[in-house]
């Protein structure tokens, strides 16, 4: 039986593909303000512009590759954390 992906789900697997990428491109429209034709993270935003009820189909992306990279951070951090009884 096949599952189908919400919308989530799939922008989740396009940003996951190349996260770093996604991550840097977004860190770089932060800084320039412009965001070039070729950028992945578009690749990203085409899954939401899919939705009719999503208009800002680049903020959206915006808002996938910043969760994808803190979840990412998040759960590298946490392994990392000394456990609870035990010295650094």
């Amino acid at each position: 039986m096949t599952e189908t992906l919400n919308t989530r789900q799939r922008a989740d697997l396009v940003a996951m593909q190349d996260l770093p990428r996604c991550a840097a491109e977004l860190l770089a429209w932060r800084k320039r303000g412009t965001l070039p034709e070729d950028a992945f993270l578009r690749q990203v935003a085409a899954v939401w512009a899919e939705e009719d009820i999503v208009d800002g189909a680049l903020q959206q992306a915006e808002y996938t590759v910043t969760m994808l990279a803190l979840r990412q951070v998040a759960g590298t951090a946490t392994s990392a954390a000394p456990q609870e009884g035990q010295s650094e």
